[in-house]
């Protein structure tokens, strides 16, 4: 029943909600509107899947309305650039991964860390500066880079992915579910699976 409900938050509602994600442990799905205005809306939509479910599994988190502020999805593609006197050259690119905070609370994202080795800053294509990695780990096992935003007060996360379909989005679950969407995100990549 929670995958039911979950699958059609992510296909209907994703206008609605900022993030959804399913708490093992409360038996429930974990929902943070865009608007908390917006609440009766949201469950006059769920109604619609079926008069057997119970609304008690749907649990409401407070958010703040989403302000206008500069955020990236994960698929965005990165660079590292180098400006040669007044022309940008572009050394590399790759793909955001997902939107994370580090053990500080810094807000930012998690890509390769062949693509954003320690210390380097990453940029838009139209060479804004998106911030630089902070955390960067790459040998046999691990490849995985931690890229803090320059400007925590004007660069938010957000959970969904660049897609043709809005309501892709990020979310997770204390323990991976048989049944669960997921979703590979890179340069050449933007694939389903269901596990």
């Amino acid at each position: 029943e929670l995958m039911e409900v979950k699958n059609y938050i992510d296909d209907n509602l994703a206008h609605l909600v900022a993030s959804a994600a399913l708490d093992i442990e409360k038996n429930a799905i974990i929902v943070s509107l865009i608007d908390s205005s917006n609440e009766l809306s949201f469950t006059d939509f769920l109604s619609n899947i079926s008069a057997d479910v119970e609304m008690d599994i749907v649990i409401f988190k407070s958010s703040m309305p989403i302000k206008a502020i500069s955020s990236i999805k994960a698929g965005t593609e990165i660079f590292k650039k180098t400006k040669i006197l007044f022309i940008w050259w572009t050394n590399w690119f790759g793909t955001v991964g997902f939107n994370s905070i580090d053990s500080n609370g810094n807000k930012g994202f998690v890509t390769c860390a062949h693509v954003s080795p320690l210390n380097t800053q990453m940029r838009l294509d139209n060479n804004t500066l998106i911030g630089t990695s902070t955390i960067a780990l790459n040998n046999e096992t691990l490849d995985a880079a931690f890229v803090k935003f320059e400007n925590q007060s004007t660069w938010t996360n957000t959970p969904y992915i660049l897609s043709s379909d809005p309501s892709f989005y990020i979310s997770r679950t204390s323990e991976p579910i048989q049944g669960a969407r997921v979703w590979t995100v890179g340069a050449n990549t933007l694939s389903l699976y269901d596990i």
